[in-house]
């Protein structure tokens, strides 16, 4: 009621009008700095939701080959730091990853392979004490220490076999504890752990979801204007 007694005296018409002008400016302008305000406001959470979008999605493929060999995600991000410090990256991790894994599942299935072919000649033991077979991550940190007896082209070849990426030459050519060294350095400078990696699924899960959802929805709002156009 207070408030309601004090917009009437200022808004009484008795004397002059100057009051009610006076508010009118100061609303109009307050009513803009609220606009603008709602519009940075919108806009800082578009720039936002794009950039979180921007990083779980460079993030999924490593989660999904995660999931597809099970190597942790953690090495998958160690191991592409490190490759990235020696004329290699990411990337060829991932695919030399998948390459690799394929090749240990024709070993598996058939007992010989390219990777069986490899594996004799280097004197590796692509399977661990308990008789599973090794992921492709530790196969590979094992041929730094039987390449080096090897020229450049044999190397190369032997790569070719086991389906690893050719970029990967000079970290497979590092020392363990140089390897090691730079693994742990991309702990310390921070990656992505199981749980996030998990939590950065479901979002994009949902975010899938979702543009499927409205897609269906576009859809079946076309198909019932058919008739009508």
């Amino acid at each position: 009621m207070a408030v309601l007694n004090e917009l009437v005296t200022r808004f009484s018409f008795i004397g002059s009008l100057k009051p009610q002008k006076t508010f009118n400016a100061n609303l109009k302008q307050s009513v803009k700095l609220l606009a603008g305000f709602q519009a940075a406001v919108v806009a800082s959470s578009g720039l936002v939701y794009h950039w979180i979008n921007s990083v779980s999605e460079a993030i999924d493929p490593i989660i999904q080959l995660s999931r597809e060999t099970g190597e942790a995600v953690e090495t998958i991000q160690a191991l592409g730091y490190a490759a990235s410090q020696n004329g290699s990256g990411l990337d060829a991790v991932q695919s030399s990853i998948k390459g690799l894994n394929k090749n240990l599942g024709e070993f598996v299935r058939t007992g010989g392979g390219p990777a069986a072919e490899v594996a004799i000649q280097l004197g590796l033991n692509l399977r661990k004490s308990n008789g599973e077979v090794k992921k492709a991550s530790d196969v590979m940190l094992e041929l730094n220490e039987r390449m080096a007896r090897f020229s450049s082209a044999e190397q190369s070849d032997i790569l070719s076999k086991l389906g690893i990426d050719g970029s990967m030459i000079q970290l497979l050519n590092q020392s363990d504890s140089a390897i090691s060294s730079l693994m742990k350095k991309a702990e310390q400078l921070g990656i992505v752990n199981k749980e996030q990696a998990d939590q950065l699924a479901a979002y994009n899960d949902a975010n899938t979801t979702l543009r499927f959802g409205l897609k269906s929805l576009q859809n079946q709002i076309a198909i019932g204007l058919t008739p009508v156009l």
